[in-house]
């Protein structure tokens, strides 16, 4: 068994800048062999951590194809322009009337050039 050390930086938090690195140290094992010598990995917690993950991952796939209906197909063109135009809002702060005019006005300069591109 090893002991690494890792690093993470903290950009902000609750809008407050940290903006420093910190570290950890971690165990990595080299050997199935020492899992099991150890104290923390007894046979019984391996076994409820196999357990755990396959109950979560099965739910999340099952969750996934039964909210498939429910949710919008991302290559609808009026998803993406929605998308657009929300992370102009959230992300530059625009208003969502100047937002929606400057994706359209793209979406329709896209369209000419394809235009243009097939009379050619």
């Amino acid at each position: 068994m090893q002991t690494k050390t890792g690093k993470f930086n903290v950009g902000e938090v609750n809008k407050v800048q940290v903006n420093k690195d910190f570290e950890f140290q971690y165990r990595v094992f080299d050997s199935y062999a020492e899992v099991q010598s150890s104290a923390d990995w007894s046979e019984k917690n391996l076994l409820e951590l196999v357990n755990s993950y396959e109950k979560s991952s099965a739910k999340a796939n099952e969750y996934q194809e039964v909210t498939k209906p429910y949710r919008p197909d991302p290559n609808d063109p009026a998803v993406k322009r929605e998308q657009s135009i929300a992370n102009l809002v959230k992300v530059f702060n625009i208003p969502r009337a100047i937002a929606e005019q400057q994706i359209d006005a793209m979406i329709n300069a896209q369209k000419e050039l394809e235009a243009e591109t097939v009379k050619a």
